[in-house]
């Protein structure tokens, strides 16, 4: 049995990287096969996974008290090797507290360093997107470096990593620096503000290609409605004229059928009156339907875009957010998340009952999702990656639009 258990422990992992390493670098270490191994170097192989990101983030926490001077060199390559990073040490991190060995170290001082992990990642892509988008520096992170309180943290260079992320958190919420916060649920937030200014210098051309867009729909709609009102006067008047035609025979038919006696030639002649009402009876049917298809409205138009740039430019920047806006929005949710309890049920102080917190936090789940929306209406408006950071409306996109009716349309020159 000793025997077995040695074998099983006998192998090796692969050498941890430097601290100063970079996320791209650390997300092929993380790939290495040792890592895919299972029994029980699954565990050790996990725990030197965490590690070693945890050393890499807390010696790029030190870097955060000399805020970035220069813009990274690639920075929607670096946000998304940094998600990238995060997402596998979380992942690992939820195995990991599955395992014996998970199970037997201190739950709160691993979500504790999960936690911090969230936070250096949200202020490293925060510092990041600041130098990157100019709109972006006179708003405020959405953490608030007290919060930190709540970490237990065991060693010394975790409790430094968390002061240097409290130092860079403070100096933002300095009272000449304060500024409102974005990527958050905090009141006064102003994403929208920050989105539509940032929108309105990178996405201009977009903006007005879509008004041309939306000026050739609305457009076409009039020109079909107008059509259709030229063919409805058509076929208005035709059938006017078959009614007139029909009324005449229906009268030549009855004058016959009146006439007595009958005679052979007088039967062969109401013969031909009956066929002849008969056909011009299902030309007017026809006629009727005809009118009855051409009344119907053309399909109602759904401009992809509000009318207003004010409006548009937000929607414009979550429908073609940048990786680096869009991992700092992910990351700042999540950072935030983590300071959740992760059991549903907890008793707050002071209280014997406990609460559930699932229950407790208000999910607006929205009607409409303006990417969906978008993309219907206009297939150009779509973005690679639309998964992970979705804008939603409460409003739900109307059905009936406009008159029933071509002829309640009324056209203006």
């Amino acid at each position: 049995l000793a025997r077995a258990h040695a074998q099983r422990n006998l192998g090796w992992l692969a050498a941890p990287p430097e601290p100063s390493v970079s996320w791209a670098e650390l997300q092929a270490w993380l790939q290495h096969p040792c890592f895919s191994t299972s029994g029980g170097r699954k565990e050790a192989a996990a725990m030197l996974a965490l590690a070693a990101v945890e050393r890499a983030f807390f010696h790029k926490a030190a870097q955060l008290s000399e805020p970035f001077s220069v813009p990274p060199s690639s920075p929607d390559a670096e946000a998304l090797a940094l998600e990238v990073v995060v997402d596998h040490y979380r992942r690992v991190a939820a195995e990991l507290q599955q395992t014996p060995a998970g199970q037997a170290q201190l739950q709160s001082g691993l979500r504790s360093r999960e936690t911090l992990v969230l936070w250096i990642a949200f202020c490293i892509q925060y510092e990041a997107a600041r130098l990157c988008t100019p709109e972006l520096r006179p708003y405020t992170p959405a953490l608030d470096w007290k919060h930190l309180d709540r970490l237990v943290l065991e060693d010394k260079s975790a409790v430094d990593a968390a002061l240097h992320v409290a130092t860079y958190l403070q100096a933002y919420q300095a009272k000449e620096r304060i500024g409102p916060p974005v990527f958050s649920l905090l009141p006064g937030d102003e994403t929208f503000d920050f989105a539509r200014e940032h929108a309105r210098r990178v996405h201009v051309q977009k903006w007005q290609a879509q008004l041309e867009a939306a000026k050739r729909r609305a457009a076409a709609h009039k020109s079909e409605v107008k059509l259709k009102k030229v063919k409805l006067r058509r076929l208005d008047r035709e059938l006017d004229d078959l009614k007139s035609r029909l009324r005449q025979t229906l009268w030549k038919f009855q004058e016959s059928e009146r006439r007595l006696p009958w005679s052979r030639i007088v039967a062969a002649e109401t013969d031909a009156l009956r066929s002849a009402y008969e056909l011009e009876c299902r030309h007017v049917r026809d006629m009727e339907r005809e009118i009855e298809a051409t009344e119907r409205p053309p399909v109602p138009i759904y401009q992809p875009l509000p009318q207003s740039d004010h409006n548009a430019y937000p929607i414009l920047f979550f429908l073609f957010i940048s990786p680096v806006h869009r991992v700092l929005s992910r990351l700042s949710f999540c950072a935030a998340q983590a300071m959740l309890p992760r059991d549903n049920r907890e008793v707050l102080p002071g209280q014997q009952e406990p609460i559930s917190t699932r229950e407790s936090i208000c999910y607006a789940t929205p009607t409409t999702i303006w990417t969906d929306y978008s993309r219907r209406c206009d297939p150009s408006l779509s973005s690679p990656d639309l998964s992970k950071v979705l804008l939603g409306s409460s409003f739900a996109v109307p059905l009936d639009i406009g008159p029933n009716n071509v002829r309640e349309f009324h056209l203006i020159s």
